[in-house]
């Protein structure tokens, strides 16, 4: 019965630990997409396909990346306007 105003803090917390965990693993598979078209770009060997390829994961993997880095940081925005007005921060 005296647990409810702790729960209501808790679940914004693990919420947005959940929120971080998953926009880290999604920043851990844009930055292994970087090194594979790297990769692919260097072994290339002056085939125009694998260049234009390598070039086009490279271009979507920033934008991507981008996403992720903005989604993070509104993450971050919120839970703290969230706790803060919890009266927790």
């Amino acid at each position: 019965f005296g647990q409810g105003a702790s729960t209501a803090v808790n679940l914004p917390i693990i919420v947005a630990g959940v929120i971080k965990a998953l926009l880290g693993i999604l920043g851990v598979i844009g930055v292994v997409l970087l090194i594979y078209a790297g990769w692919l770009w260097m072994t290339a060997r002056g085939e125009e396909d694998n260049v234009e390829k390598a070039t086009e994961i490279i271009k979507q993997t920033v934008i991507g990346l981008l996403i992720i880095f903005l989604a993070y940081a509104i993450t971050n925005f919120v839970v703290q306007a969230i706790l803060t007005g919890a009266g927790v921060n």
